[in-house]
């Protein structure tokens, strides 16, 4: 026995070397992320268009969150506002993949999966087709308007 592992004994400290192994691996790869955190954030002060990227994801991040409390805290939805909602929704991503994310290939081709095989179904299960429907033409026509007038 060293006189190292003597003296911690003599303090109390149970001598394992896997969880020392541990607490070190995981001390490095905390000083590694706080190092590269701030890294980044020296970068981004210094760069103004990336500090405005940051700025607007962290908005657009705000605004997602607050958006789902009136869900979170109101009641049950009738079944006609649920499918009027979901076909709303559906309109929305399907012109989000129409003008900006047609470029990314792939992800455009998982929205429109997960609409045309989730949401539309979903909104047309229980007889409220022409709501869920006019929704889905409202929020495509939305956000083509949004997307010609800011865009």
């Amino acid at each position: 026995m060293t006189s190292t592992t003597a003296f911690l004994r003599l303090l109390g400290y149970s001598f394992r070397p896997v969880a020392w192994r541990k607490a070190i691996g995981l001390a490095i790869v905390a000083a590694g992320g706080l190092i590269l955190a701030r890294e980044f954030w020296l970068y981004a002060a210094s760069q103004p268009v990336v500090q405005n990227a940051l700025i607007g994801g962290s908005v657009a991040a705000l605004a997602t969150a607050l958006g789902t409390l009136p869900v979170v805290f109101s009641q049950r939805l009738s079944d006609r506002a649920q499918d009027t909602l979901f076909g709303f929704g559906a309109g929305v991503m399907l012109a989000a993949c129409a003008f900006s994310l047609i470029i990314l290939g792939f992800a455009a081709g998982a929205m429109l999966f997960v609409i045309s095989h989730e949401i539309i179904p979903e909104s047309h299960r229980k007889g409220h087709e022409s709501w869920a429907t006019g929704e889905l033409m409202l929020g495509f026509v939305l956000m083509m308007l949004l997307d010609t007038t800011l865009g």
